[in-house]
């Protein structure tokens, strides 16, 4: 069985890293894996899927007649069984012309908590409904937050499966003497307390904000250093406002990494002052790596934290500052994770259920076509 996702430009983000590391679970069941990226460029992303196994194609979104033949040839010669679609732009046109093409499964999963309002909604909202009937789309929704916007904005019934991380991938320090190690390759002393932040630099994710609260909490705790691993359009902005605030030997930045997890798990806190997330799958990661959560009260990301593990702040890098300068200072007598939510995360996120509860949707579609 072949399967093409179609997304965006193949970025470090949330739906390319669950794609890699489910890599293995469908190799392992005879399926053959494909990627459309349609953005301008392939992405940085594009490579790291060929390593796993991925054939990648690159094919430019365009509004126009072209680039639509252009698809529907390509889903037509590889005779795709399932066609995944990711992006919410093109949405509708991309599934006609799976449809038309005689792919007999098309799947779409939305990542995010869409605002369209006005006129656009009601686009949308017209749009979801046409391709669920005509089409016999399955939707898939990947959190609750998501499947209530859906829900609700868009009177959109889905199927919610969870993003998922694999624990052989994200586990915390086996002891403090790896987490030592761990800095010390990286050249950072054993006495800093590690902020950190993992994701696209661009508006949404609010990473001025962070720079902003660590400039009042160096003032009362200065040995707090901040660490961002990701980059994006707003990447260099972010490093000019550290040298306007005179913070830029508190801050570094680093590159996405092929393994995220000794990053995360030489670190005390991880930082999330998104506007909103679909989910919010990079402070699950650190979650599973055993690290505390500071995160803007919004929806994707308050559902990660419950039973008090974390804090859950409204939107403000003052208020921010305090959490951070708080955390800092009680460290040793922060809640731990529990096992009871060690239990509970690592059972809802699980990989091998989630991709199970995927692979049974798939045949679910695919059958009814």
């Amino acid at each position: 069985m072949k399967i093409l996702h179609i997304l965006n430009e193949l970025k470090f983000s949330g739906a390319e890293v669950m794609l890699r590391y489910s890599a293995d679970f469908f190799h392992d069941r005879g399926f053959k894996l494909y990627c459309l990226s349609t953005g301008e460029t392939r992405g940085e992303y594009a490579d790291k899927l060929k390593r796993e196994g991925y054939t990648v194609f690159h094919l430019p979104f365009r509004k126009s007649i072209g680039y639509f033949l252009q698809l529907y040839n390509l889903i037509n010669r590889h005779g795709f069984d399932v066609v995944h679609i990711h992006s919410e732009r093109g949405y509708f046109l991309h599934a006609l012309i799976a449809q038309m093409a005689g792919c007999p499964c098309i799947v779409r999963t939305i990542h995010s908590v869409f605002q369209f309002s006005n006129l656009l909604r009601i686009q949308k909202m017209i749009e979801r409904g046409l391709v669920r009937i005509l089409f016999k789309i399955r939707i898939i929704t990947i959190s609750k937050s998501v499947q209530e916007n859906e829900a609700k904005r868009f009177a959109q019934r889905s199927t919610l499966i969870y993003n998922w991380v694999d624990s052989k991938v994200f586990y915390p320090v086996i002891n403090e003497n790896e987490k030592w190690e761990l800095r010390s390759q990286y050249g950072i002393n054993e006495n800093e307390f590690i902020i950190i932040s993992v994701g696209s630099c661009i508006p949404v994710k609010n990473h001025a904000d962070i720079l902003k609260a660590l400039k009042q909490v160096l003032q009362s705790c200065p040995n707090v250093l901040y660490i961002h691993v990701g980059t994006g359009e707003l990447l260099e902005a972010e490093k000019d406002l550290t040298k306007k605030l005179c913070i830029e030997d508190r801050v570094k930045f680093f590159k996405p990494t092929e393994i995220i997890r000794p990053v995360l798990a030489m670190s005390d806190v991880f930082i999330m002052p998104s506007d909103y997330e679909g989910f919010g799958l990079a402070a699950l990661e650190a979650l599973f790596c055993g690290l505390q959560i500071i995160a803007y009260s919004s929806s994707g990301l308050n559902e990660l934290l419950i039973n008090d593990f974390g804090f859950s702040i409204p939107h403000s890098y003052i208020k921010l500052g305090e959490s951070i300068c708080y955390a800092a200072n009680n460290y040793a007598d922060l809640i731990k994770l529990p096992k009871e939510y060690d239990t509970i995360i690592r059972n809802i996120y699980n990989k091998e259920k989630n991709l199970l509860m995927l692979l049974e949707n798939y045949k679910l579609n695919y059958d009814a076509n």
